[in-house]
């Protein structure tokens, strides 16, 4: 059965009880275990910098720019085509300039798929028209996660639907003890959710290991099949350019989207399925009972039981993977999937929200 998105009722769950209920979600991450530390060397950054910033990117992106206007440090967000569809996802952080103590210079930094940051700043600057701002490569940060990889499922705290369409600004603040604060840096919790770990960009040069104490140097596969198991996706291999719905991908859930900002590119048809239509594909994780020795294309198919075509696949590492599926049918299915003849199953993640979107 399909999936429906349920509609806010903005009357009855106010901004400051949904803000309760994600604090209350980041709270394990006080007492988390050793962590574990991976430079991301296929991610870019990009900075959007001048009076108009805010009011340009608003156009351009899911998410409300005025999260960050407002004081959130960073943000997660998806760039859509006219036709909806995504065309990369995003993490935006807040790097604002004080100048004086009454004025600020707005100022933005967005983390990228590397190898499509040419691609995004071609997309921003087509748009830039005569709005007063910068659009520049960062060249003197790198990229880094912090995140603990053996993560308790069954503590996962899980938001309330409703509250997650209010689109509350999420706190991001990091919960590291820091040895030192390195300058030019910032260091956040991932805006996706806290399981994801915490976000650092830190001056070329510079290692984590340097500002906190007891790190597990981490490989890049071994957080790409921790992000499988959570079932997030990001990049192009994963979101293929211009084929994915945001929804699809799980930005609502993943508070990348804002349903009351007003328009942008792309937001007809993300506001007509919200409001009218239904999501029956998301993306989920996959489970392998051992890692399969050669690659599986994107785009093979995943079967049922009964032969019938469920998904298609994204991407694997390791265990786990990431599908697109039906959602009521792989669920109804779960352990009897087969992806190029190989068994697989998949679950719901436990940080999807409490309360599961109606069925029609």
């Amino acid at each position: 059965m399909a999936l429906r998105l349920l509609s806010c009722k903005l009357s009855n769950i106010s901004i400051c009880s949904s803000l309760q209920i994600l604090g209350r979600s980041h709270e394990f991450l006080r007492n988390v275990r050793q962590l574990h530390c991976v430079h991301r060397t296929d991610r870019g950054l990009l900075q959007v910098r001048g009076v108009d910033a805010s009011s340009f990117l608003q156009g351009l992106i899911t998410n409300d720019m005025n999260h960050l206007k407002e004081g959130a440090l960073s943000m997660y967000a998806m760039v859509l085509n006219a036709q909806g569809r995504v065309l990369h996802d995003v993490i935006i952080y807040n790097n604002q300039e004080e100048v004086s103590p009454l004025d600020a210079v707005e100022n933005y930094i967005i983390e990228i798929e590397l190898k499509h940051i040419d691609r995004l700043e071609r997309h921003l600057k087509m748009y830039r028209l005569r709005k007063k701002i910068d659009i520049s490569v960062v060249e003197n940060k790198k990229c880094w996660v912090l995140y603990d990889p053996e993560i308790d499922f069954g503590s996962m705290r899980q938001v309330d639907l409703e509250c997650l369409y209010l689109n509350p600004k999420v706190d991001s603040k990091h919960a590291l003890e820091l040895t030192t604060n390195p300058d030019n840096s910032i260091i956040v919790r991932d805006p996706r959710m806290p399981y994801l770990g915490h976000k650092l960009l830190l001056p070329v040069g510079y290692e984590p290991h340097e500002c906190v104490q007891e790190l597990t140097n981490g490989t890049e596969d071994s957080f790409t099949s921790f992000r499988y198991k959570l079932g997030v996706a990001e990049g192009s291999q994963e979101l293929p350019l211009g084929d994915v719905m945001p929804l699809e991908a799980n930005v609502d859930f993943l508070h990348g989207i804002s349903f009351h900002k007003g328009c942008y590119i792309g937001q007809e048809l993300t506001a007509r399925v919200f409001h009218t239509g239904v999501v029956r594909k998301r993306y989920l994780p996959l489970v392998f009972s051992s890692a399969p020795t050669d690659l599986i294309p994107a785009e093979t198919s995943i079967v049922n039981s009964k032969g019938k075509t469920v998904g298609r696949m994204r991407a694997h590492c390791g265990l786990y993977g990431v599908a697109l599926l039906r959602v009521a049918e792989c669920l109804a299915d779960a352990s009897n999937l087969l992806v190029a003849g190989l068994p697989v199953s998949t679950f719901r993640p436990a940080w999807w929200p409490i309360e599961a979107p109606k069925q029609t």
